[in-house]
């Protein structure tokens, strides 16, 4: 049986106690929105 799937995702990722003078190197850490398409096929 041939079956094909096409998924989409998001998420959002906050940053958590971003303090850039108490914490070294969270300058760069911030609040991140990200997603995907995705395609299966199975034969």
């Amino acid at each position: 049986m041939k079956e094909l799937d096409v998924y989409a995702y998001t998420s959002y990722s906050r940053a958590v106690n971003r303090d850039h003078i108490r914490y070294a190197g969270d300058e760069l850490l911030k609040d991140l929105f990200w997603g995907g398409v995705g395609l299966s096929y199975r034969f």
